[in-house]
């Protein structure tokens, strides 16, 4: 379930979310979200925050006879300004930023997740952009004591919209 109210150029929303699983490994889980939002012409802020049981982990525990629950959490915050620079090729220039982190286990943070993206998109016209992102993920387990930066990547996607 979602809800949402909007004021003006701000979003307020919260979720809770409800997981039943039955069979072998029954699981009933429980998650809740928030978020708040700016969205302009220009400007695009978002700030969210979620507490969920990790399915995951509670799938495993309970194959080793394990009632415990595991809960995770995650924040994650992202913005982008829309510049007009009036160029015959480049209409627009987008920068775009965000940052999230997520722990799997709120009772062991050592674990956890970081993403950054840090990234332009440039406006041919309003049917035609590219994307330049580079997406940074740094993962931090129980096994390492440094971050390892897997699946971290630099993307260029061009978009067209067909109408």
């Amino acid at each position: 379930n979602r809800f949402s109210y909007h004021s003006g150029n701000l979003i307020y929303s919260a979720n809770y979310m409800y997981f039943d699983k039955g069979g072998i490994v029954p699981l009933k889980l429980h998650g809740f979200a928030a978020d708040v939002a700016y969205e302009s012409n220009s400007l695009n802020t978002n700030l969210e925050l979620s507490y969920v049981a990790n399915p995951e982990e509670q799938a495993r525990l309970f194959l080793m006879n394990s009632d415990e629950k595991v809960n995770a959490s995650s924040v994650k915050i992202s913005g982008s300004y829309l510049m007009d620079i009036g160029g015959e090729v480049i209409k627009f220039i987008e920068p775009v930023l965000l940052f999230g982190y997520f722990a799997p286990d709120i009772k062991n943070t050592d674990v956890h997740m970081l993403q950054t993206i840090i990234g332009m998109n440039l406006f041919f016209n309003k049917d035609v952009r590219l994307k330049i992102n580079g997406n940074g993920w740094f993962f931090k387990n129980k096994f390492q004591s440094k971050y390892s930066t897997d699946n971290s990547r630099v993307f260029i996607e061009l978009q067209v919209n067909f109408q």
